[in-house]
């Protein structure tokens, strides 16, 4: 099944690669999507059924973002991996998944531990920030259809 899918993967970068302008922009488009709905299916909604909703932190040290990975600490809460979570604090507004740990010690040689997470918020706008530009709102002649072709 793996070598199906990466051969599927493979045949869809090619095609992609050929087009240009509003195709390929959708082309990406749908792939984020595709990646959208994995990570939505087999990620959070585990931790939804699981745990509840997501754990509040309420005092994120270190907080740093890059693009839509973001890397804390939270020396009073404890964290899981893949865990769901939301900061009290403005610069991150949506949920974050964990997605990581690193582990060092600190001046003092207590041990401290940095998580990594990626934010939901950026990934929807990304996402939805494609629009289409022309066709009123759908993909342009040809584009659907050479994606198929690969299926």
């Amino acid at each position: 099944m793996l070598r199906r899918e990466q051969y599927r993967k493979d045949t869809v970068a090619s095609v992609i690669d050929q087009l240009a302008g509003t195709p390929a922009e959708f082309a990406l488009a749908f792939d984020k999507i595709d990646e959208l709905i994995d990570l939505v299916s087999l990620s959070v909604l585990g931790q939804l059924v699981a745990y509840g909703g997501p754990r509040v932190i309420l005092d994120p040290q270190n907080l740093e973002r890059e693009g839509m990975n973001l890397t804390f600490s939270s020396p009073t809460t404890p964290i899981g991996r893949a865990a769901l979570l939301k900061f009290d604090d403005p610069m991150i507004a949506d949920c974050v998944l964990v997605t990581g740990f690193s582990f060092h010690s600190d001046e003092t040689g207590d041990v401290c531990m940095t998580a990594t997470a990626q934010s939901f918020c950026l990934t929807a706008a990304t996402l939805f920030s494609m629009k289409a530009r022309s066709n009123n709102g759908r993909p342009p002649y040809g584009t659907v259809s050479k994606l198929r072709r690969v299926w």
